[in-house]
């Protein structure tokens, strides 16, 4: 009895090393709110486009008055208002000499009507990697760098403005899918990150391809943050769809001629439009801890057609 009580003890110390040595975080925030909206519908030939489920019911109306037709106000309940609903998990594994093997999934929340994002479970992020000395890489979908400069430029902490920035100048997407991204360690208030992300596309290794990166520093009561990404247009000659047998009419009996179709694992809608060259640059002061105040620049050159066709 003595040797089984000892060995238990020995297994349960054994245990506690083990659960020390790695560590699993659920974390997430809910942003839920009312809001009032004055005149939010809109109408497109004469059909009225309703901005949410809780209007009531609008009259018919004509062609001739739809470009003048204003909807009524009304009040209804809002999503990500101030900041984006998420849920995620994200752990590390000791591996010892300072290495460490990390992961983290992210995903949608809606508190309207718990809508899951049509683009994935965690299509806010899910990748896996080594984390020590040297800084830390990672595999898989993680945050556009030149995306998150953008956001962390405003002085304004709201999501609605950064939604609309982004929108208005159409330089990338929010995630990089395929990505091969490196975090250098924090020297002296600075850290820099560079991510590649691949195409997967056959035979064309450029086609729908990005490179980003993001240098961010903070002295005193300064900040500031440099961003970048070339993103490159996937080719008008691929597609989504593998390639596909076809056999000539009046053939029967002979072998199939095969006609190969690239597949495009990666395209997105913001990197269909041509070649992307963008740039962004920001500073932050903060005067006072409820005052803050910036300035922010950024280029945007898109070549559409190959000839240089810019749009800033």
């Amino acid at each position: 009895m003595k040797k089984s009580l000892l060995a238990l003890a020995a297994l349960s110390t054994i245990a506690g090393v083990a659960q020390a040595q790695s560590s699993v975080t659920l974390y997430g925030t809910i942003d839920a709110s009312v809001g009032y909206v004055q005149n939010g519908g809109a109408t497109l030939a004469g059909v009225l486009v309703k901005p949410d489920a809780l209007v009531s019911p609008q009259p018919a109306i004509s062609v001739a008055t739809a470009a003048t037709y204003q909807t009524a106000n009304y009040v209804g309940t809002f999503d990500s208002a101030v900041t984006s609903s998420l849920w995620g998990m994200k752990g590390s594994e000791d591996l010892g000499g300072g290495m460490k093997a990390i992961f983290q999934l992210e995903g949608d929340l809606n508190s309207v009507n718990a809508f899951n994002n049509a683009s994935g479970v965690f299509r806010r992020g899910e990748f896996a990697g080594l984390q020590g000395g040297f800084g830390e890489i990672t595999l898989g979908l993680r945050a556009n760098q030149l995306v998150a400069a953008s956001a962390e430029a405003i002085v304004v902490a709201n999501n609605s403005v950064m939604l609309t920035t982004k929108a208005a100048m159409n330089y990338g997407d929010d995630y990089t899918k395929n990505a091969i991204t490196y975090i250098s360690p924090v020297i002296a208030g600075s850290t820099a990150i560079l991510q590649y992300g691949a195409s997967n596309t056959v035979n064309d290794v450029s086609s729908g391809s990005v490179l980003n990166g993001a240098f961010r520093t903070t002295q005193g009561a300064f900040s500031a943050i440099a961003a970048f990404q070339l993103r490159n247009s996937v080719s008008g000659s691929t597609s989504n769809a593998p390639a596909t047998a076809t056999v000539a009419a009046g053939s029967v009996g002979t072998a199939a001629t095969y006609t190969g179709v690239a597949t495009v694992v990666n395209p997105t809608a913001a990197n269909t439009a041509g070649n992307k060259t963008t740039y962004l640059a920001g500073l932050k002061y903060q005067v006072t801890p409820a005052v803050k105040v910036g300035y922010t620049y950024v280029n945007n050159f898109v070549d559409s057609a190959g000839v240089g066709a810019a749009s800033a």
